[in-house]
């Protein structure tokens, strides 16, 4: 299985992010559904974490293609935020400790395991009067989605999901989607 997921130093960085204050997040300005291209940033007190969805080389059936995988990484608080495109940056205020954190996992299964990969696909931060999510989507897209509630199967159903693998309903698709809390 192809594994696109959170590395064990990246899911360490996600989880110290628990019980710290999230000042604002940094991103270029969304679009009407909240997609942001390529990176942004989370600024909580005393550091700064940058979560990015960039292609990488992965081995997809009997050849390589460029597969968009998140990561995350802390990053120098004093430097200013650089989107992947060149534009203005909005600054979005948020003032909320988060108390739990959740990861998005899909597998996709293709043709009963002739091609098997795993992405994670979100991050859910839950504070006490908020929610911040930051998912990707479709596996070619760098995109990244903020919303301020936690209902990712909104923002890409496993439908979705399905149809973006079948290759117009050539290849037999299952997804399992799984959350784990950090």
């Amino acid at each position: 299985m192809v594994e696109a997921r959170f590395s064990k130093d990246m899911i360490s960085i996600l989880s110290s992010c628990k019980d710290k204050k999230l000042v604002s997040y940094e991103s270029e300005a969304p679009n009407e559904v909240g997609g942001v291209y390529g990176n942004m940033r989370l600024n909580f007190e005393g550091f700064s974490l940058e979560i990015v969805n960039e292609e990488q080389s992965m081995p997809m059936f009997n050849e390589q293609e460029d597969v968009a995988c998140i990561s995350c990484s802390k990053v120098d608080t004093s430097a200013p935020f650089e989107p992947m495109v060149v534009t203005d940056v909005v600054k979005t205020s948020v003032g909320h400790v988060v108390e739990a954190i959740d990861v998005i996992t899909d597998t996709i299964d293709v043709n009963d395991g002739e091609y098997q990969i795993a992405f994670d696909m979100a991050v859910i931060f839950h504070m006490e009067n908020a929610i911040l999510m930051v998912s990707r989507d479709v596996w070619f897209s760098e995109m990244l989605t903020i919303r301020d509630n936690e209902r990712f199967d909104e923002v890409f159903p496993v439908d979705d999901v399905i149809e973006s693998w079948s290759n117009d309903g050539e290849y037999h698709v299952s997804v399992k989607r799984t959350k784990t809390s950090l």
